[in-house]
C-alpha cells in the first residue's frame, strides 16, 4: 500500500532500535518522527487498484470479512503470547482477569478502560526513554540515574497499576470501596491477593519510592554497594545491578506486561464477538 523508500526504512528502524525517541526528550522526539513519517509517507497506485478488487470481492461475501478480521484477531493474540512466553506474571494477570469476570461478568473491561493502560502512551514513553538512560552505566553513575528516575517510573506507573489491581480486588469482593491515593495503603489493600498472585504485586514498592524519593540511601563506594532505609529504619544493601532490576522489574511488570496482558483481555473479547456474527 505503501511505497517502500529507503528513508521510510529508515525510520521504521530508528523506531524499532528506539533510536528515533531522545531520552531527556521523549514526547518531543516521538512528535518529530511522526511528521517525518508522514512526510515520507506514498501510497503505491498499482497495490491500491489490486485492492480495491479484493475489496469488491470481500463485500459480496459478508462471511470472508468476519474470516478476515478473526485471523487478524489470531495473529495478534498470538505475538503477545509468544511476547509474554516467559513471563509469569503475564499469566496472573489473566488469572485475575479471569477470576474477577467470574464473580462480577465483563467488569475487567470496564476497569481496564477506566486505568486507560490502552489509551495513554505518554508516561510508558517517558518510563522507556528514562530506561534507555540506565544503558552503559555502572556502578555509581548507575545508582545515582536509577535514583534520579525511580520516583517518577513508580509514580507514573506503577501507582496506577496498583490502583486497578486495588479495584479488581474490590469488585471480587462486590464491595463500593475506593482506592487510596497513597501506594502504602494500597498496599495494604491488596494484601489478600497476594496468596493467589503472589507475582503481581511488590511489598518494598512504597519503601523504595519514598527512599529514593527523600534521600534515604548511600552510595558505599568500598564495596559497590547502596545502603537504603526502609520505613521503619531498617537498612537494606544493594549491589547497582541489583537495585536496577529491584526497581526496572515492576515498572516493566506495571507498563508492558499490564498493557499486554489487557491488549489480550479486549482482543479475545472481539475475537469472540466476530464468532457470533
Amino acid at each position: 500500500m505503501l511505497k517502500e523508500t529507503e528513508k521510510l526504512n529508515q525510520l521504521l528502524t530508528d523506531l524499532e532500535t528506539g533510536e528515533s525517541i531522545d531520552p531527556e526528550a521523549p514526547l518531543s522526539s516521538q512528535a518529530e518522527w511522526i511528521d517525518q513519517f508522514k512526510n515520507e509517507l506514498e501510497f503505491d497506485e498499482e497495490f491500491i487498484e489490486k485492492l480495491e478488487v479484493k475489496l469488491n470481492e470481500l463485500v459480496s461475501d459478508p462471511e470472508s470479512i468476519v474470516k478476515l478480521i478473526s485471523s487478524s484477531f489470531k495473529n495478534q493474540l498470538q505475538i503477545i503470547i509468544e511476547r509474554n512466553a516467559s513471563t509469569p506474571e503475564f499469566k496472573q494477570l489473566l488469572l485475575l482477569f479471569k477470576d474477577v469476570d467470574s464473580i462480577t461478568p465483563k467488569s475487567v473491561e470496564i476497569l481496564i478502560h477506566n486505568s486507560r493502560i490502552l489509551s495513554s502512551s505518554d508516561n510508558q514513553l517517558e518510563g522507556y526513554s528514562f530506561a534507555r538512560q540506565l544503558e552503559g552505566l555502572r556502578g555509581e553513575r548507575l545508582v545515582k540515574k536509577i535514583i534520579t528516575i525511580a520516583p517518577s517510573l513508580i509514580e507514573d506507573s506503577y501507582k496506577k497499576y496498583l490502583h486497578f489491581l486495588v479495584t479488581c480486588k474490590y469488585t471480587m469482593d462486590k464491595k463500593d470501596n475506593e482506592p487510596s491515593n497513597k501506594i502504602g495503603v494500597m498496599l495494604n489493600q491488596v494484601t489478600s491477593l497476594k496468596s493467589k498472585y503472589p507475582l503481581l504485586i511488590d511489598s518494598d514498592i512504597a519503601w523504595i519510592r519514598n527512599s529514593t524519593a527523600h534521600r534515604n540511601w548511600k552510595y558505599i563506594v568500598e564495596t559497590d554497594m547502596v545502603r537504603m532505609t526502609d520505613n521503619k529504619e531498617n537498612a537494606h544493601y544493594f549491589s547497582p545491578e541489583e537495585l536496577m532490576v529491584k526497581i526496572m522489574q515492576p515498572f516493566l511488570i506495571s507498563s508492558r506486561v499490564f498493557h499486554d496482558a489487557s491488549l489480550y483481555y479486549k482482543l479475545n473479547l472481539l475475537d469472540s464477538s466476530t464468532k457470533k456474527i
